[in-house]
C-alpha cells in the first residue's frame, strides 16, 4: 500500500490544528491553576518554558511561580505579573531579582496601606 504524501495546504492545517489542541490545553491549565497553585509543578517542562504561557497563568495565580522553570524566576516581565497578582510571590522569584523588587514591592504595598492609588 502506497503512503499518502501531505501537500503544503494539509500540512498547515495539521499546525493550525496542533495550535488549537495547544491553546486549549493551555486555556484549561489557567483555569485549574487558579484554584490550586500547586499544580502547576505537574505541567510538562514546554508549557514551564513557554512565556507567554507562564506570564498567563502567574497573571491569574502568582503563587505558580514557585513551580515555574528558573529561567522565568529569572525574568523580570514574568516575575513582575506574578508580584502583580500576589506580592507573596516575590520569595519564588530569583534571589537577585528578589533583592532588586523587594524595595519596589514593600513601596506598592505600603502605598496602598496608606490608601494611595498607585497607577504603575
Amino acid at each position: 500500500k502506497k503512503k499518502h504524501k501531505k501537500n503544503k495546504k494539509e500540512k498547515e492545517q495539521d499546525d493550525d490544528k496542533k495550535e488549537d489542541n495547544e491553546e486549549e490545553e493551555e486555556d484549561i491549565y489557567i483555569a485549574a491553576f487558579e484554584k490550586n497553585a500547586e499544580a502547576f509543578k505537574y505541567v510538562n517542562e514546554k508549557i514551564k518554558n513557554n512565556k507567554e504561557a507562564v506570564m498567563a497563568i502567574v497573571g491569574r495565580n502568582g503563587l505558580c511561580l514557585e513551580y515555574a522553570c528558573e529561567s522565568m524566576k529569572k525574568n523580570r516581565d514574568v516575575v513582575m505579573r506574578a508580584i502583580e497578582q500576589n506580592s507573596s510571590a516575590l520569595v519564588y522569584a530569583d534571589t537577585e531579582l528578589q533583592e532588586e523588587l523587594r524595595i519596589l514591592v514593600e513601596s506598592i504595598e505600603k502605598a496602598h496601606y496608606n490608601g494611595f492609588d498607585l497607577d504603575i
